[in-house]
Protein backbone atom coordinates (compact mmCIF):
# COMPACT_ATOMS: atom_id res chain seq x y z
CA UNK A 1 0.00 0.00 0.00
CA UNK A 2 1.00 3.45 -0.54
CA UNK A 3 2.87 5.75 2.20
CA UNK A 4 0.17 7.45 4.66
CA UNK A 5 -0.38 11.20 4.45
CA UNK A 6 -0.04 11.25 8.40
CA UNK A 7 0.45 8.58 11.53
CA UNK A 8 -2.39 9.72 13.53
CA UNK A 9 -1.68 13.04 15.13
CA UNK A 10 2.33 12.42 14.35
CA UNK A 11 3.43 14.30 11.17
CA UNK A 12 5.03 12.76 8.97
CA UNK A 13 8.33 14.37 6.75
CA UNK A 14 10.24 13.18 3.58
CA UNK A 15 11.04 9.41 3.04
CA UNK A 16 9.33 7.11 5.42
CA UNK A 17 12.05 4.62 5.96
CA UNK A 18 11.87 0.98 7.22
CA UNK A 19 13.62 0.10 10.05
CA UNK A 20 15.96 -2.93 10.20
CA UNK A 21 15.28 -4.65 13.60
CA UNK A 22 19.01 -5.41 13.81
CA UNK A 23 18.58 -1.84 14.58
CA UNK A 24 16.82 -1.64 17.90
CA UNK A 25 17.95 -1.48 21.07
CA UNK A 26 16.98 -4.96 22.29
CA UNK A 27 19.15 -6.61 19.37
CA UNK A 28 22.32 -4.11 19.87
CA UNK A 29 22.63 -5.22 23.04
CA UNK A 30 21.91 -9.34 22.24
CA UNK A 31 24.59 -8.80 20.03
CA UNK A 32 27.40 -7.51 22.72
CA UNK A 33 25.85 -9.85 25.29
CA UNK A 34 24.75 -12.71 23.55
CA UNK A 35 21.97 -14.77 24.91
CA UNK A 36 21.87 -13.38 28.18
CA UNK A 37 21.47 -10.29 27.27
CA UNK A 38 18.62 -9.81 29.84
CA UNK A 39 19.25 -10.68 33.12
CA UNK A 40 16.47 -12.86 33.35
CA UNK A 41 17.32 -14.41 29.89
CA UNK A 42 20.55 -16.07 31.02
CA UNK A 43 21.37 -19.98 31.33
CA UNK A 44 19.72 -20.61 34.12
CA UNK A 45 19.74 -17.06 36.42
CA UNK A 46 17.69 -14.27 37.50
CA UNK A 47 14.13 -14.71 38.69
CA UNK A 48 12.60 -17.78 38.29
CA UNK A 49 8.92 -16.29 37.39
CA UNK A 50 10.85 -14.06 34.93
CA UNK A 51 12.08 -16.78 34.01
CA UNK A 52 8.85 -18.47 32.79
CA UNK A 53 7.77 -15.52 30.70
CA UNK A 54 11.70 -14.61 29.13
CA UNK A 55 13.32 -17.43 28.71
CA UNK A 56 16.70 -19.12 30.12
CA UNK A 57 17.92 -22.94 29.89
CA UNK A 58 14.69 -24.30 29.54
CA UNK A 59 12.59 -22.84 26.70
CA UNK A 60 9.90 -25.37 27.48
CA UNK A 61 9.40 -23.97 30.42
CA UNK A 62 8.95 -19.95 28.63
CA UNK A 63 5.79 -19.37 27.94
CA UNK A 64 6.38 -16.74 25.32
CA UNK A 65 8.93 -19.04 23.59
CA UNK A 66 6.52 -21.47 22.74
CA UNK A 67 3.38 -18.79 21.50
CA UNK A 68 6.54 -17.44 19.25
CA UNK A 69 6.57 -21.34 17.63
CA UNK A 70 2.77 -20.79 16.66
CA UNK A 71 2.28 -17.79 14.41
CA UNK A 72 1.74 -19.00 11.54
CA UNK A 73 0.36 -22.24 10.00
CA UNK A 74 -1.31 -23.84 7.49
CA UNK A 75 -4.50 -22.30 5.70
CA UNK A 76 -8.10 -23.56 5.11
CA UNK A 77 -8.42 -24.12 1.20
CA UNK A 78 -11.89 -22.63 0.89
CA UNK A 79 -12.41 -19.14 1.95
CA UNK A 80 -15.39 -18.31 3.79
CA UNK A 81 -17.36 -14.98 2.07
CA UNK A 82 -16.70 -12.48 5.08
CA UNK A 83 -19.20 -10.01 2.95
CA UNK A 84 -17.96 -6.42 2.55
CA UNK A 85 -15.01 -5.01 4.34
CA UNK A 86 -16.93 -3.65 7.10
CA UNK A 87 -18.69 -6.27 7.77
CA UNK A 88 -15.56 -8.69 7.72
CA UNK A 89 -13.71 -5.96 10.39
CA UNK A 90 -16.20 -6.09 12.87
CA UNK A 91 -16.49 -9.55 12.45
CA UNK A 92 -12.42 -9.87 13.13
CA UNK A 93 -12.78 -7.10 15.65
CA UNK A 94 -15.70 -9.00 17.78
CA UNK A 95 -13.34 -12.37 17.80
CA UNK A 96 -10.05 -10.30 18.94
CA UNK A 97 -11.98 -9.43 21.86
CA UNK A 98 -13.52 -12.49 22.14
CA UNK A 99 -9.86 -14.18 21.98
CA UNK A 100 -8.86 -11.55 24.93
CA UNK A 101 -7.87 -8.33 23.80
CA UNK A 102 -8.75 -4.84 25.79
CA UNK A 103 -8.78 -2.92 22.38
CA UNK A 104 -8.47 -3.74 18.78
CA UNK A 105 -8.60 -2.35 15.15
CA UNK A 106 -7.98 -2.34 11.48
CA UNK A 107 -5.16 -0.67 10.10
CA UNK A 108 -3.78 -1.05 6.12
CA UNK A 109 -0.28 -2.36 6.47
CA UNK A 110 1.84 -0.23 4.87
CA UNK A 111 5.17 -1.02 3.52
CA UNK A 112 7.03 1.38 6.05
CA UNK A 113 5.96 -0.15 9.49
CA UNK A 114 7.33 -3.90 8.64
CA UNK A 115 10.93 -4.38 9.55
CA UNK A 116 12.44 -5.16 6.01
CA UNK A 117 15.57 -7.22 7.73
CA UNK A 118 14.92 -9.45 11.01
CA UNK A 119 17.86 -10.51 13.20
CA UNK A 120 17.77 -13.54 14.27
CA UNK A 121 19.41 -15.77 17.42
CA UNK A 122 21.76 -18.46 16.35
CA UNK A 123 22.26 -20.37 19.32
CA UNK A 124 23.82 -18.43 22.12
CA UNK A 125 24.75 -15.26 19.90
CA UNK A 126 22.37 -13.08 17.71
CA UNK A 127 22.98 -13.16 14.27
CA UNK A 128 24.47 -10.29 12.56
CA UNK A 129 23.67 -11.06 9.14
CA UNK A 130 19.44 -11.17 9.74
CA UNK A 131 17.53 -12.04 6.96
CA UNK A 132 15.30 -9.69 4.27
CA UNK A 133 11.27 -9.98 5.57
CA UNK A 134 8.94 -10.92 3.31
CA UNK A 135 5.38 -9.74 4.10
CA UNK A 136 2.65 -9.33 1.70
CA UNK A 137 -0.35 -9.01 3.73
CA UNK A 138 -2.42 -5.93 3.51
CA UNK A 139 -4.09 -5.71 6.23
CA UNK A 140 -2.87 -5.54 10.08
CA UNK A 141 -5.24 -5.68 13.35
CA UNK A 142 -3.69 -4.12 16.05
CA UNK A 143 -4.72 -4.76 20.05
CA UNK A 144 -3.83 -3.96 23.00
CA UNK A 145 -4.05 -5.56 26.67
CA UNK A 146 -4.25 -3.70 29.80
CA UNK A 147 -1.08 -4.38 32.82
CA UNK A 148 -2.33 -4.25 36.25
CA UNK A 149 -2.18 -0.90 37.94
CA UNK A 150 -0.43 -1.54 40.92
CA UNK A 151 1.88 -3.77 39.70
CA UNK A 152 2.93 -1.40 37.50
CA UNK A 153 3.32 1.22 39.92
CA UNK A 154 5.83 -1.17 41.76
CA UNK A 155 8.50 -0.11 38.92
CA UNK A 156 11.05 -0.75 39.27
CA UNK A 157 10.78 -4.24 40.73
CA UNK A 158 10.27 -7.58 39.76
CA UNK A 159 6.62 -7.13 40.51
CA UNK A 160 6.20 -4.79 37.32
CA UNK A 161 8.26 -6.93 35.43
CA UNK A 162 5.96 -10.38 36.05
CA UNK A 163 2.95 -8.11 34.65
CA UNK A 164 4.87 -7.00 31.91
CA UNK A 165 5.95 -10.82 31.14
CA UNK A 166 1.91 -12.10 31.95
CA UNK A 167 0.75 -8.55 29.32
CA UNK A 168 2.75 -10.31 26.73
CA UNK A 169 1.82 -13.94 26.96
CA UNK A 170 -2.14 -12.83 27.03
CA UNK A 171 -1.01 -10.85 23.84
CA UNK A 172 0.38 -13.93 22.07
CA UNK A 173 -2.07 -15.76 23.27
CA UNK A 174 -4.60 -13.98 21.67
CA UNK A 175 -2.78 -12.51 18.73
CA UNK A 176 -2.00 -16.78 17.71
CA UNK A 177 -5.22 -17.38 18.32
CA UNK A 178 -6.67 -14.73 16.06
CA UNK A 179 -4.54 -15.44 13.40
CA UNK A 180 -5.18 -19.31 13.14
CA UNK A 181 -8.78 -18.24 13.40
CA UNK A 182 -8.54 -16.36 10.42
CA UNK A 183 -6.77 -19.36 8.73
CA UNK A 184 -9.88 -21.40 9.58
CA UNK A 185 -12.00 -18.91 7.91
CA UNK A 186 -9.70 -20.00 4.67
CA UNK A 187 -7.24 -16.59 4.70
CA UNK A 188 -3.82 -16.33 5.48
CA UNK A 189 -2.55 -14.82 8.72
CA UNK A 190 0.29 -14.61 10.69
CA UNK A 191 0.68 -13.22 14.17
CA UNK A 192 3.40 -11.15 15.41
CA UNK A 193 4.46 -11.15 19.15
CA UNK A 194 6.79 -10.94 21.62
CA UNK A 195 10.46 -13.06 20.46
CA UNK A 196 9.01 -13.36 16.75
CA UNK A 197 7.33 -9.99 15.62
CA UNK A 198 8.07 -8.72 11.60
CA UNK A 199 5.79 -5.12 12.21
CA UNK A 200 6.17 -2.26 14.20
CA UNK A 201 3.47 -2.01 16.66
CA UNK A 202 3.05 1.38 17.82
CA UNK A 203 2.72 2.76 14.61
CA UNK A 204 -0.02 -0.03 13.39
CA UNK A 205 -2.16 0.67 16.63
CA UNK A 206 -2.40 4.51 15.87
CA UNK A 207 -3.01 3.87 12.85
CA UNK A 208 -5.97 1.37 14.13
CA UNK A 209 -6.97 4.20 16.22
CA UNK A 210 -5.98 2.59 19.86
CA UNK A 211 -4.51 5.72 20.67
CA UNK A 212 -1.56 8.25 19.86
CA UNK A 213 2.65 8.31 20.07
CA UNK A 214 3.45 10.08 23.60
CA UNK A 215 7.16 11.60 24.07
CA UNK A 216 8.01 8.60 26.71
CA UNK A 217 7.99 6.36 22.64
CA UNK A 218 5.31 4.39 23.59
CA UNK A 219 1.69 4.16 22.87
CA UNK A 220 -1.39 6.04 24.87
CA UNK A 221 -4.86 4.95 25.22
CA UNK A 222 -7.72 6.32 26.37
CA UNK A 223 -8.28 4.36 29.25
CA UNK A 224 -5.24 2.73 30.02
CA UNK A 225 -2.82 5.34 29.18
CA UNK A 226 0.41 4.11 28.01
CA UNK A 227 -0.37 0.34 30.54
CA UNK A 228 -0.78 -1.95 27.85
CA UNK A 229 1.37 -4.37 25.88
CA UNK A 230 0.37 -4.20 22.14
CA UNK A 231 0.37 -7.75 19.53
CA UNK A 232 -0.52 -7.44 16.01
CA UNK A 233 -2.19 -9.46 13.29
CA UNK A 234 -1.90 -9.20 9.61
CA UNK A 235 -4.03 -10.36 6.91
CA UNK A 236 -4.60 -10.72 3.30
CA UNK A 237 -8.47 -10.72 4.59
CA UNK A 238 -9.53 -7.20 3.01
CA UNK A 239 -10.90 -5.47 6.14
CA UNK A 240 -11.97 -1.48 6.58
CA UNK A 241 -9.55 0.43 8.29
CA UNK A 242 -10.73 1.85 11.86
CA UNK A 243 -10.07 5.70 11.89
CA UNK A 244 -7.21 7.45 14.48
CA UNK A 245 -7.92 9.64 16.84
CA UNK A 246 -6.74 13.00 18.18
CA UNK A 247 -7.10 12.64 22.36
CA UNK A 248 -4.86 15.15 22.62
CA UNK A 249 -1.83 13.35 23.77
CA UNK A 250 0.91 15.16 21.90
CA UNK A 251 -0.72 18.50 23.39
CA UNK A 252 -0.51 17.08 27.07
CA UNK A 253 3.00 15.44 26.44
CA UNK A 254 4.67 19.41 25.03
CA UNK A 255 3.62 20.40 28.50
CA UNK A 256 3.55 17.72 30.93
CA UNK A 257 7.29 16.46 30.95
CA UNK A 258 6.42 13.89 34.20
CA UNK A 259 8.73 10.78 32.53
CA UNK A 260 11.03 12.37 31.40
CA UNK A 261 11.38 13.71 34.96
CA UNK A 262 10.96 10.66 36.74
CA UNK A 263 12.75 7.99 33.94
CA UNK A 264 15.87 7.04 36.08
CA UNK A 265 18.32 6.62 33.00
CA UNK A 266 17.44 9.84 31.57
CA UNK A 267 16.23 8.19 28.44
CA UNK A 268 13.48 9.96 27.74
CA UNK A 269 14.11 13.38 26.45
CA UNK A 270 12.49 16.89 27.67
CA UNK A 271 13.21 18.66 24.46
CA UNK A 272 11.21 19.08 21.17
CA UNK A 273 10.33 16.06 18.55
CA UNK A 274 12.32 15.48 16.19
CA UNK A 275 12.56 13.96 12.54
CA UNK A 276 13.10 9.83 12.68
CA UNK A 277 12.53 7.92 9.77
CA UNK A 278 10.74 10.40 8.07
CA UNK A 279 8.25 11.03 11.19
CA UNK A 280 8.20 13.71 13.87
CA UNK A 281 8.49 12.07 17.03
CA UNK A 282 10.40 11.78 20.40
CA UNK A 283 13.53 10.61 20.51
CA UNK A 284 13.91 8.01 23.80
CA UNK A 285 17.21 6.25 24.27
CA UNK A 286 16.45 2.88 24.19
CA UNK A 287 20.33 2.05 24.82
CA UNK A 288 20.47 3.77 28.37
CA UNK A 289 16.85 2.78 29.11
CA UNK A 290 18.24 -1.04 28.63
CA UNK A 291 21.20 -0.38 30.68
CA UNK A 292 19.10 0.95 34.15
CA UNK A 293 17.12 -2.61 33.48
CA UNK A 294 20.81 -4.73 33.42
CA UNK A 295 21.80 -1.66 37.06
CA UNK A 296 20.75 -3.88 39.86
CA UNK A 297 19.76 -7.63 38.69
CA UNK A 298 19.09 -8.48 42.53
CA UNK A 299 16.38 -6.36 42.27
CA UNK A 300 14.52 -5.48 38.68
CA UNK A 301 15.16 -6.70 35.46
CA UNK A 302 13.31 -3.98 33.55
CA UNK A 303 11.61 -0.62 34.21
CA UNK A 304 7.72 0.17 33.70
CA UNK A 305 8.71 4.27 35.40
CA UNK A 306 7.74 6.58 32.46
CA UNK A 307 4.39 4.45 32.33
CA UNK A 308 3.60 4.79 35.85
CA UNK A 309 4.12 8.24 36.79
CA UNK A 310 2.17 9.09 33.16
CA UNK A 311 -1.27 11.15 34.40
CA UNK A 312 -2.80 9.33 31.33
CA UNK A 313 -1.99 5.83 33.45
CA UNK A 314 -5.28 6.26 36.13
CA UNK A 315 -7.37 3.25 36.61
CA UNK A 316 -10.76 3.48 34.66
CA UNK A 317 -12.74 5.23 35.86
CA UNK A 318 -15.65 8.24 35.11
CA UNK A 319 -13.15 10.66 36.81
CA UNK A 320 -10.22 9.42 34.50
CA UNK A 321 -12.41 9.46 31.51
CA UNK A 322 -13.53 12.91 32.34
CA UNK A 323 -9.67 14.14 33.00
CA UNK A 324 -9.59 12.89 29.34
CA UNK A 325 -12.30 14.07 27.28
CA UNK A 326 -10.91 17.84 28.76
CA UNK A 327 -7.35 17.54 27.33
CA UNK A 328 -9.41 16.21 24.16
CA UNK A 329 -11.35 19.50 24.08
CA UNK A 330 -9.61 21.94 25.76
CA UNK A 331 -5.89 22.50 25.01
CA UNK A 332 -5.17 24.96 27.66
CA UNK A 333 -6.41 22.07 30.91
CA UNK A 334 -3.18 20.48 30.33
CA UNK A 335 -0.84 22.12 32.59
CA UNK A 336 -3.73 22.47 35.36
CA UNK A 337 -4.48 18.48 35.15
CA UNK A 338 -0.47 17.64 35.56
CA UNK A 339 -0.30 20.24 38.58
CA UNK A 340 -3.43 18.30 39.95
CA UNK A 341 -1.89 14.84 39.39
CA UNK A 342 0.63 15.89 41.08
CA UNK A 343 -1.20 17.01 44.01
CA UNK A 344 -2.98 13.44 44.17
CA UNK A 345 -0.53 10.90 42.91
CA UNK A 346 3.08 12.27 43.28
CA UNK A 347 6.13 12.86 40.90
CA UNK A 348 7.30 9.71 41.33
CA UNK A 349 5.09 7.34 43.58
CA UNK A 350 5.89 3.68 44.18
CA UNK A 351 3.05 2.20 46.48
CA UNK A 352 4.27 -0.63 48.99
CA UNK A 353 3.33 -4.14 47.54
CA UNK A 354 3.75 -7.44 48.16
CA UNK A 355 2.61 -9.94 45.95
CA UNK A 356 3.15 -14.29 45.41
CA UNK A 357 6.61 -13.77 48.03
CA UNK A 358 7.92 -10.97 46.14
CA UNK A 359 8.43 -7.49 48.31
CA UNK A 360 9.54 -4.25 46.41
CA UNK A 361 10.95 -2.83 49.30
CA UNK A 362 14.63 -2.27 47.98
CA UNK A 363 16.68 -5.29 48.44
CA UNK A 364 13.79 -7.66 49.62
CA UNK A 365 13.29 -9.78 46.59
CA UNK A 366 17.02 -10.56 47.32
CA UNK A 367 16.50 -12.71 50.22
CA UNK A 368 13.13 -14.65 48.76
Amino acid sequence: MGRPDRLGTTRLSGELRRMDQRDTAFFRRKVRQGAGGLPHAGSDGGDPLQRVFFGGARPANCVNELLAGAVDGPVRPVPTDMGTPEAAAAHVLEAARFFGADLAGVAPLHAAFAYHTAGHENGAAADRAGQPIELTHGWAVAMAFEMDYRRIASSPSFIDAAEVGWGYARAAMTAVSLAAYLRELGYPARAHVVRDEQVLHIPLAVLAGLGELARNGLLITARYGPRVRLATVTTDLPLAPSRPMDLGVRRFCGVCLKCAAACPSRSVPSGAPVILRGAEKWAVAGDTCLDFWHAAPDRWCNCSVCIKVCPWNKPDSWWHALAAALVGVLPWAARPLVWLDDLLFGRNPRPRIRWLGYDNRPGHDADR
